[in-house]
């Protein structure tokens, strides 16, 4: 059947109407997207450990340090353990930042891991849903010491981001707008909690790890003097050892130290995922005109990769 034409032009024009209103109405998927969005979500699910023991770490440092001094007997360490003791009042006094800031680095992490699950959301055309108590998280921000003024507030904005999403029902095609919108915030925040993971926590483990080493040196010479002592006293036993104290305690302090490097390596991983969180948002906010171009997504997918491959070693942390 013949088409004139202006039929030809008015297929071609409703065919590419067609189209828009698909890519608007949520039947393009932005699966690499939510992958990304959701991967760097769940890993963050694990980030309050890593902050427990921020604080847990501190004290651990101050009980070697205590137990290194020459009138201290090794075989009462274990009441170092009650925060009551006296000899604790000094190293409580020391750890107490970290106490104080443990709930406010909690809940700046919690207010990025609520936006990326919100993201992933709308990246499935989904309605968002998100802890309601983040809402608070502005006031609760007020006074901390490891965050600035500056990173407190990106915190706040972004808890205020969430809210809105939720109460006014943001679906996909609000999505290039969130992400434009939120990026100079994404940034501050990622950079906040990379620097505080990789500097704060990890300088502490290492702090602790060398207390444990002076520590687990006193225990190994008083461990040789007082079996020199029960040799001396010992009718026949001149030039005898017993090596297995020695080896006990060498056991003990490898057991220990392999577990302050996994939680150095875990916490090494996730400085690097909010590096790639950090990274990926500015790549999604540069390109949000189109989200769904073929090397927007591959990006996307690129980074839910590697953010995959680095969430092993903090899990097995964390």
């Amino acid at each position: 059947m013949y088409m004139n034409k202006i039929t030809v032009l008015r297929i071609k024009v409703i065919a590419v109407l067609f189209t828009f209103s698909l890519l608007n109405s949520g039947c393009v998927s932005l699966k690499e997207i939510r992958a990304f969005a959701t991967t760097a979500g769940d890993v963050g699910e694990k980030f309050p450990g890593l902050a427990r023991d921020l604080y847990d770490s501190c004290m651990s440092q101050q009980r070697y340090i205590v137990a290194q001094k020459n009138d201290f007997r090794v075989d009462q360490f274990a009441d170092l353990n009650d925060d009551t003791n006296p000899l604790m009042s000094d190293g409580l006094q020391i750890c107490k930042l970290y106490k104080d800031e443990q709930d406010r680095l909690i809940k700046a992490n919690g207010t990025l891991v609520g936006y990326m699950k919100s993201m992933g959301d709308l990246a499935a055309d989904d309605l968002t849903n998100y802890d309601k108590s983040i809402e608070g998280f502005g006031s609760a921000l007020t006074g901390a010491k490891l965050l600035s003024v500056n990173e407190s507030n990106a915190v706040t904005k972004l808890a205020g981001v969430l809210s809105h999403l939720v109460t006014e029902g943001y679906r996909r095609k609000k999505l290039r707008n969130v992400i434009k919108d939120t990026d100079p915030d994404i940034q501050i925040i990622a950079e906040a909690l990379s620097r505080i993971v990789a500097m704060n926590y990890v300088q502490q483990l290492e702090n602790e790890r060398e207390a444990m080493k002076n520590y687990y040196r006193k225990l190994a010479r008083e461990s040789v003097e007082f079996n020199k002592t029960l040799v001396k006293n010992a009718q026949g036993a001149e030039g005898v050892s017993n090596p297995a104290p020695l080896d006990d305690i060498k056991t003990k302090y490898e057991a220990k130290n392999a577990a302050i490097n996994l939680k150095i390596a875990g916490a090494k991983a996730y400085s690097q995922i909010l590096i790639n969180v950090e990274k990926a948002h500015r790549e999604l906010a540069n390109h949000a005109d189109d989200l769904n171009s073929q090397s927007t997504l591959i990006i996307a997918l690129s980074y839910a990769k590697t953010i995959q491959g680095l969430a092993a070693d903090f899990r097995k942390a964390f």
